[in-house]
């Protein structure tokens, strides 16, 4: 089923809101928001792979059972993993993993540590996380990019291919957090790109693409942030759709 852009919308400010407690906790797994592009980049893998089952791993045999009870202490289930069984669809970065093979993916087993508790069996995900070289072990957590396949959209399917890997060395700044955002962002807009367009604010050269995820979902699902060959500029490559986005999710507002 085709999503509308409400729908990714309505996903999108739950995340939202998800960091937003996830701030306030301090006990809590804390996550900044970074873009996909961002989340690509500081990856060690990158793939879209079905869930096939899923188990959770103890540490040890600590947790056997005590005069016939089960004894699980802190420290063990603060050790404690979900493993995540899925077959690859396709690699997108990650030179150890190939096309139609089954591996684990490991996730800490308790939420509060960033665990990703569950994911539905025969679901399609994109998951990006770190590679342990010394244990051979992929993981990923809430703080890494995991996402539907069926969400996704073309842009970030561009991305994924080619783009951000080609424009790993540009760099995205999150801001409307700490910091607020500049209104003197250059921009880029290719649809398609033979008929590319300029707008700008001012005539200087940025070197950053900014990003606000209070105000940025578009950006997110419909743009990536690029180096231009021939200026220097950094700028917002956005899709055909970016407009149609920002008209969705944000009527009457006219960028400017």
């Amino acid at each position: 089923m085709e999503l509308t852009w409400c729908s990714k919308w309505s996903t999108f400010t739950s995340c939202v809101l998800i960091w937003t407690c996830l701030l306030k906790i301090a006990q809590s797994c804390t996550c900044l928001p970074k873009h996909p592009q961002q989340h690509y980049c500081e990856s060690d893998y990158a793939i879209r792979a079905t869930v096939i089952d899923s188990h959770v791993v103890w540490p040890s045999a600590d947790h056997i059972v005590r005069n016939g009870a089960v004894s699980l202490s802190s420290d063990v289930i603060h050790s404690a993993e979900r493993a995540y069984k899925v077959i690859v669809s396709q690699v997108y970065k990650g030179d150890d993993i190939h096309r139609n093979q089954v591996m684990y993916l490991y996730t800490p087993y308790q939420e509060i540590l960033c665990g990703i508790g569950h994911l539905d069996k025969g679901m399609q995900f994109l998951f990006m996380g770190s590679f342990d070289k010394m244990l051979g072990k992929h993981s990923f957590n809430l703080c890494n990019y995991h996402h539907k396949w069926s969400e996704v959209t073309p842009k970030q399917v561009e991305g994924l291919r080619h783009a951000y890997k080609n424009n790993c060395h540009v760099k995205i700044v999150t801001c409307g957090i700490d910091a607020s955002c500049s209104d003197e962002q250059v921009e880029l807009i290719s649809v398609p790109l033979e008929t590319t367009t300029w707008h700008s604010k001012d005539t200087e050269q940025h070197s950053v693409c900014q990003w606000d995820p209070w105000k940025g979902t578009c950006q997110l699902l419909e743009a990536i942030c690029k180096k231009h060959h021939h200026t220097g500029h950094v700028y917002w490559d956005l899709s055909p759709d970016y407009e149609l986005c920002q008209a969705s999710l944000y009527p009457g507002v006219i960028d400017s």
